[in-house]
């Protein structure tokens, strides 16, 4: 998880010089760093993840929906999990979701009473 934070963190650095896809990202992370939301890859397995810190745990399940560029959106519930100090969830895309082909594929994350955390991210095949 510590990985997971150090990552989010270090992406996050390189969005503020990347530009983004119909004003989406890969990685998004709140002002006060609190809550980071991602779709990048890791180790050549595409990951939507979520992570907070321990004292920011707001919420114990989070819903991951994924957009495709065609056909119909679809939404996975992941339990939030304690490492250390942090908590987070992550699916991967390729096992979770279907390949709708090649485009541009929205994910966002909501919570309970359907509450969106972070900002709409995006990611290219």
């Amino acid at each position: 998880m510590r990985r997971l934070i150090l990552t989010l963190v270090l992406a996050a650095a390189a969005l503020v010089s990347a530009p983004g896809v119909a004003g989406a990202a890969e990685i998004y992370c709140s002002s006060t760093g609190d809550i980071c939301v991602s779709a990048n890859r890791v180790n050549g397995e595409r990951l939507l993840r979520i992570g907070t810190f321990g004292r920011y745990r707001y919420f114990s399940q989070v819903s991951i929906c994924v957009d495709p560029p065609r056909g119909a959106n679809k939404c996975v519930q992941q339990t939030i999990k304690r490492k250390d100090t942090f908590y987070g969830a992550s699916v991967a895309w390729a096992r979770a979701f279907p390949n709708h082909g090649r485009g541009t594929y929205y994910v966002r994350f909501y919570i309970r009473g359907g509450s969106r955390v972070g900002k709409l991210i995006s990611f290219r095949v």
